[in-house]
């Protein structure tokens, strides 16, 4: 891994480094024989592949395959490290939980790499994070990927905290188009419409910051919504789940139950009583005729 920081349009022969964004846009990253982790040190920045697209804020990661090749979206001054593991590692291209371990970890390869100090990418302390990167659950990308760059222009916009605001004609000038255009174009990239596609945005761009233990409230003022309860109901309406159940889901928990609500149980109370009702009053009829 380079010691060196640089800008990612100096970075095509290079899949792993520390690299610095010095101009704000989108910056293509140089597949690797390996997989990388990519760890964000500084700023914020969204990677995007044909596996998805994830946001990343100060200190958080995630996992690309060997060959994926990726593009970040990313403002000016974001510092990035990709720390290649030539070690087996078994999981899905996507968001990783940062445990206190993969801090660690992390910080040290990338402090190495300043320093010139980097092992191999099949070292001690690579092994020690491969292991770990198999350990931990997964956050599954719920978002419709588009290929138009219009489109992944458009999806890092909407994942900023105004982004909710923006009405489809707003958006469309956004990226220079009509709505109607705009419309048509999420649907034939994504197969759905784009008040749906924002929607799997916001519930991708929760899903990491949810699993780190923010709170539920936290996250969903940043991603622009006015009240936890309105975010909870639109992540129920894509997930079918609430965060914190779709957060143990990850994490392999079993589901807990859920407590029956006021009209569900006295559905229930008058379903399991009408039969003894119905006769109790075929013998009262009986007895009065």
């Amino acid at each position: 891994m380079s010691a060196d920081r640089f800008p990612l349009d100096r970075a095509a022969d290079s899949g792993a480094g520390v690299w610095q964004v010095s101009v704000r846009g989108i910056h293509p990253v140089p597949a690797a024989s390996c997989g990388r982790l990519i760890y964000v040190t500084d700023g914020s920045a969204a990677v995007e592949s044909i596996a998805g697209l994830w946001v990343l804020k100060r200190g958080r990661a995630a996992w690309l395959p060997a060959n994926l090749i990726a593009h970040l979206v990313a403002r000016t001054g974001a510092i990035v490290a990709a720390l290649p593991l030539e070690l087996p590692v078994d999981r899905q291209p996507g968001p990783v939980v940062v445990t206190a371990l993969l801090r660690a970890l992390v910080t040290r390869l990338v402090a190495d790499a300043d320093t010139g100090l980097a092992p191999t990418p099949d070292g001690p302390l690579h092994a020690v994070l491969a292991d770990e990167l198999n350990r931990l659950p997964g956050a599954s990308d719920l978002t419709p990927t588009p290929a138009d760059p219009r489109l992944r222009t458009l999806a890092a916009r909407l994942l900023q905290s105004d982004g909710l605001r923006l009405t489809l004609a707003a958006a469309g000038r956004e990226v220079g188009m009509s709505p109607r255009n705009l419309s048509r174009l999420v649907r034939r990239e994504t197969g759905i419409s784009f008040g749906r596609w924002r929607q799997k945005l916001h519930v991708s761009a929760a899903i990491t910051p949810l699993s780190q233990g923010e709170p539920v409230s936290a996250v969903a003022y940043a991603i622009g919504y006015e009240s936890p309860s309105a975010f909870i109901s639109m992540f129920r309406r894509v997930t079918e789940m609430t965060p914190s159940e779709y957060v143990d889901h990850l994490r392999g928990v079993p589901p807990r139950p859920r407590r029956p609500s006021l009209r569900t149980s006295v559905a229930t109370t008058l379903a399991a009583a009408l039969p003894a009702a119905l006769t109790d009053w075929g013998e009262w009829l009986a007895f009065v005729t």
